[in-house]
């Protein structure tokens, strides 16, 4: 039997055709290159990366921009900065990468991995390469072949060379020593990234791929999630699954606290990284970052409580709705521009002995009829006696259309800053009289945001809850003329102090 169609060969072209099929077989088979004394223990997480990303570098999918949001040691470096370019030149030698790091010597040495399993008798073996390294050009940081395909590698930061990429990676492009600088990530989002990103060959079909841990709130993802959410296809994987996690991708089929590597990272190694990370923790593991200065409110100390058919219980004790005050409380925003924050409306309400229940959280960027009408909607559901809404930016000018259209609204003058104004909140917190419904949909959103206060970028939905902290502090009575009838059933309330400190010092009791 000719060699060429022995058994042996035939396995081996096999193997080597899937590889050039498919990269998740590729860095399987590639992987005793780069980690000889290591087995490779797969996850379903290193298949659906593999995947994603593959469908992404074929053009397969519709937006130029991906970003891959993981944990440390989860294989996304190895993946996307070690076999993305030995992959492609399987199949197109001529093609050209560039490679940015917010670590030079990372760049660099995920470079020379690459190199090396380019040089590797496996890879020569399997793909018999009709190319070889360029003489001329064989450095750390920009290597060249024969059919005129090249890899560059450098820092996020530095200054962009004349090169033009087929395709952009950027891997970790902050450096966590600098994070806290706003200059430095200034540099990085606004100056660097728009000179690389041009670095396109082709700017209509050429690909970018972002990958990185999170670190602060306006670290290089936050800032193109934020200012170009409509380009991004988007992977968030967290180390611990989340309940109502809105970014939870549709192969990610974890139930809520199960979690990603048990086989690599369980529990026990999970809870001495959340010691030795401290705040960082959540940034890096669950990709919500917390900045310097945070923690004045911990949401996870909210209480649940169960409501069905019009009955609430909570600690083993049930209500009816008519038992509790019931209003809503509003902040409106000053701007529908991607930067502003947003509008907030809280809906809850004031058990008998003083403690607060948060039903439901909206939060949008709206233009001011979008707000009213909501407000609107709200009050015409019958849910509440009266709307809450701050004075400041539209919040007169919707106080006025509420009225006219028979809302009962009371004006929220904020005498205090945000700070002041979110004590009772804290208060309420902290002594465990906040509650909320079990499986709320918006809770992971607004507890990542009451997490970052008072440092964080946002913090409209805190502004909302606050407010309603401060209601609930002063034992409101407000009707209205639209809400004569409840306030009839209701006895008289005793008189209460209004001023803030007064409001601070009943610490929500009876």
């Amino acid at each position: 039997m000719p060699d060429s169609i022995t058994p042996e060969n035939a396995a081996k072209q096999a193997r080597a055709e899937l590889a050039r099929r498919s990269l998740a077989h590729f860095v399987r088979q590639m992987w005793h290159v780069i980690e000889p004394s290591t087995p490779l223990v797969w996850n379903w997480h290193i298949q659906l990366v593999c995947d994603r990303l593959q469908k992404h570098l074929e053009r397969k999918t519709k937006k130029q921009n991906f970003y891959i949001g993981i944990s440390p040691g989860s294989m996304k470096s190895t993946i996307v900065s070690v076999a993305v370019t030995p992959w492609m030149w399987t199949k197109n030698p001529a093609y050209r990468g560039g490679f940015f790091s917010g670590n030079e010597p990372v760049a660099l040495r995920d470079s020379l991995r690459a190199r090396e399993i380019i040089k590797s008798d496996w890879y020569q073996k399997t793909f018999e390469p009709k190319w070889d390294f360029a003489a001329d050009q064989d450095a750390k940081g920009l290597y060249k072949n024969t059919a005129g395909g090249f890899r560059y590698a450098s820092s996020s930061g530095s200054r962009v060379t004349g090169l033009r990429f087929d395709d952009i990676f950027v891997d970790d492009p902050n450096d966590a020593q600098e994070i806290y600088s706003d200059a430095y990530r200034r540099a990085v989002n606004l100056e660097w990234w728009p000179a690389a990103a041009n670095r396109l060959s082709d700017m209509r079909h050429g690909r970018r791929t972002l990958i990185m841990q999170r670190l602060h709130e306006d670290d290089f993802a936050g800032h193109v999630m934020e200012n170009e959410p409509e380009d991004w296809d988007k992977l968030i994987i967290r180390s611990t699954a989340e309940e109502n996690d809105a970014e939870r991708d549709a192969e990610d089929l974890r139930k809520p606290g199960e979690l990603l590597f048990p086989e690599r990272f369980p529990q026990s190694v999970l809870d001495g990284e959340r010691v030795r990370l401290r705040n960082m923790y959540d940034a890096q593991h669950q990709m919500r970052p917390q900045p310097l200065g945070g923690g004045m409110l911990k949401p996870g100390l909210m209480r649940e409580v169960n409501i069905a058919d019009g009955v609430i219980i909570a600690d083993g004790v049930s209500y009816k709705r008519d038992e509790l005050q019931w209003f809503a409380t509003a902040d409106i925003a000053s701007s529908t521009k991607t930067s502003a924050d947003n509008t907030a409306i809280c809906i809850g309400a004031r058990f008998p002995d003083g403690r607060m229940l948060i039903e439901e959280m909206q939060y949008g960027r709206w233009e001011v009829p979008h707000t009213r009408k909501r407000l609107i909607d709200i009050w015409l559901s019958g849910r509440v006696q009266y709307i809450g809404v701050e004075t400041a930016n539209a919040g007169i000018g919707i106080i006025q259309d509420l009225r006219a259209a028979g809302v009962s609204v009371k004006e929220l003058k904020a005498e205090k800053d945000k700070v002041q104004r979110a004590t009772p909140l804290q208060i309420a917190l902290d002594s465990g009289r906040v509650y909320r419904p079990d499986h709320a949909p918006w809770f992971v959103e607004v507890a990542h945001e009451m997490a970052q206060f008072p440092t964080g970028k946002h913090d409209d939905c805190v502004d909302a809850c606050a407010w309603l902290a401060i209601e609930c502090a002063s034992r409101p009575i407000y009707i209205g003329d639209a809400g004569e009838a409840w306030a009839k059933a209701q006895k008289p309330p005793e008189p209460v102090e209004s001023t803030y400190e007064d409001q601070v010092s009943r610490a929500f009791g009876d």
